[in-house]
C-alpha cells in the first residue's frame, strides 16, 4: 500500500526531517537537495509558505527502498503572481526525486493537487533536474501550461574501482601543476600546505578567511561580490557549519607562508563529493594556485574508497571538463497556472524586444 503525505508550514517540515532526509538519500537526490541543503534553506528563508510531499510504502518502514518519491518546495508572492520553485539554494538541483514513473506520478499528483488550492496565479520553476526525469516527465503530463528547456551541464568525474589518478588529471593538468610548483617556489620561497577540515570547530576558524577571499575573488572577476551581502554570507556560512555538524563537510584550503591563498568547500553524501565553492585570491592567480588546489580535490576524492562521483557543479569551465568527465544535462523545468501566462513566457523567450514588465 503506497500512501502519500503532505507537510506544509516549516515546522511541520522540521518535525518530520528524519523521514524527508531519509527518503531524499534514498531516492538519490543531489548532495546540494538532501537535508542539510535544505534546512539551512528554511531557516533563511522564513517570510516563504513551504511544503513537502513524501510517497512511501509502510510496509517497509526499515528499507530504504519503502521511500518512492519526494519533493520539498515551497512558494512566495510577487507582485500578485505565486512563484513555485525548490527548497533549495538558486543554481542547484531541484529537491523533487522518484524513484520510477508510478512514483513520479503520484508524487506529481500530490504537487498539482497543492497548486490547484490557490485562489491566485502561479509560476513554478524547477530547475537542474536530470535531463530524462520520470518526476519533471509526470508533471509536464499533469499540468495543462507546461514545458521543459535545456539547463546547464553538470561535469562529473566517475572514480571506477583501482582507476588511474592519471586517467582523471591528464598529463598537461600534471605538467601544469608542476610548473606552477617552480614558479611558486622561485618567488615565495615555499611550497602550497594544502590542509583538508571537516569538524565544525576547525571550520569555524577559517571561515573569516574564506569569505573574505570569496569576496575578493569575485570582485575581480565580476567587479561584485554576493557574499557583500550579510544575508547571503550568514548563508554560505551556515551551508558549511551545517554540512560540518553532519559529518558532511570536506574543506581545502591552500596557504602560502601562511596566507590563504585558496579554497574548496566540498560536501558528501554517500558515495557523491560536491564542491561548493572553489576560488582562488587574485593575488595568487598568476601562479596557478587554483589549479593546484583543484588538482589536489581530484587527488584526494579519487583516492578515498567511498567516493565514486566528484560532482563540479554545473559549469562548462576548462579544469571541470578535463580528466575524462561526464558532462551530465539537466532540464528546467516550467510551468504557469493559466494560458495567458504561458503565453506571455514563450513571447519573452522568442521575441524578448516584445515582452512588456
Amino acid at each position: 500500500m503506497i500512501r502519500t503525505r503532505i507537510w506544509r508550514g516549516a515546522d511541520e517540515i522540521r518535525r518530520n526531517a528524519g523521514e524527508l532526509a531519509a527518503a531524499l538519500a534514498a531516492t538519490g537526490a543531489q548532495v546540494s537537495a538532501q537535508w542539510p541543503a535544505v534546512e539551512v534553506w528554511l531557516h533563511h528563508h522564513d517570510r516563504e509558505q513551504p511544503w513537502a510531499v513524501l510517497i512511501d510504502d509502510p510496509r517497509l518502514t526499515d528499507d530504504p527502498s519503502g521511500y518512492r518519491a519526494v519533493a520539498v518546495l515551497s512558494r512566495r508572492r510577487r507582485h500578485g503572481v505565486g512563484q513555485v520553485h525548490s527548497a533549495t539554494e538558486a543554481g542547484t538541483p531541484a529537491a523533487v526525486r522518484a524513484r520510477d514513473a508510478e512514483a513520479g506520478d503520484r508524487l506529481a499528483e500530490a504537487i498539482v493537487g497543492e497548486l490547484a488550492g490557490s485562489r491566485r496565479p502561479w509560476t513554478m520553476s524547477l530547475g537542474l533536474l536530470p535531463e530524462h526525469d520520470v518526476a519533471a516527465e509526470a508533471l509536464r503530463h499533469r499540468l495543462r501550461h507546461a514545458q521543459s528547456v535545456a539547463g546547464p551541464v553538470v561535469p562529473r568525474l566517475i572514480f571506477e574501482p583501482d582507476s588511474d589518478l592519471r586517467r582523471h588529471l591528464s598529463r598537461n593538468t600534471r605538467s601544469a601543476v608542476a610548473r606552477a610548483r617552480n614558479r611558486l617556489l622561485d618567488a615565495a620561497g615555499a611550497p602550497v600546505d594544502f590542509r583538508w577540515l571537516s569538524a565544525r570547530a576547525q571550520a569555524d576558524a577559517v571561515l573569516t578567511e574564506v569569505i573574505d577571499l570569496h569576496r575578493r575573488r569575485n570582485r575581480q572577476l565580476r567587479e561584485y561580490a554576493l557574499l557583500d551581502d550579510p544575508a547571503a554570507a550568514a548563508y554560505f556560512e551556515d551551508m558549511v557549519t551545517t554540512h560540518a555538524e553532519a559529518g558532511r563537510l570536506q574543506l581545502l584550503t591552500a596557504r602560502v607562508n601562511g596566507d590563504l591563498a585558496a579554497f574548496a568547500v566540498c560536501f558528501r553524501a554517500g558515495a557523491t563529493s560536491w564542491v561548493y565553492a572553489n576560488l582562488v585570491a587574485p593575488e595568487w592567480t598568476d601562479f596557478s594556485v587554483g589549479t593546484m588546489t583543484n588538482a589536489e580535490v581530484v587527488r584526494r576524492f579519487h583516492a578515498e574508497p567511498t567516493t565514486a562521483c566528484l560532482d563540479w557543479g554545473a559549469g562548462t569551465q576548462r579544469y571541470k571538463l578535463s580528466g575524462g568527465a561526464q558532462v551530465c544535462r539537466t532540464q528546467m523545468l516550467q510551468a504557469w497556472s493559466s494560458w495567458p501566462g504561458w503565453s506571455r513566457a514563450q513571447i519573452r523567450r522568442l521575441h524578448p524586444a516584445w515582452a512588456t514588465t
